[in-house]
């Protein structure tokens, strides 16, 4: 699988299944800088907000951004606000 080059994995995270079985999955761990602009209104109880390309954005959304900006296709899938989300 190609990912994009900030999303690389560089190390493996292993997980124990219900049934037992432990799974190895790649894992990234990219570094993002707090947003310091205007404060937000909505925070979705108190998540931290990223700044990712000057602008403000839940960790799920700059991830989803990098993605899309490689070529991939898709939306954080809200299930708090039961809505499909490309943006802020």
């Amino acid at each position: 699988m190609r990912y994009p080059s900030l999303l690389t994995p560089t190390t493996i995270e292993k997980i124990e299944l219900p049934s037992g079985k432990i799974v190895q999955i790649p894992k990234a761990n990219p570094l993002f800088k707090v947003w310091t602009g205007k404060p937000v209104s909505d925070t979705y109880g108190n998540k931290l907000i990223l700044s990712f390309n000057g602008k403000p954005a839940f960790a799920e959304l700059a991830k989803l951004k990098i993605f899309q900006e490689d070529g991939w296709c898709g939306v954080w899938v809200d299930t708090y606000g039961n809505k499909y989300r490309t943006e802020y």
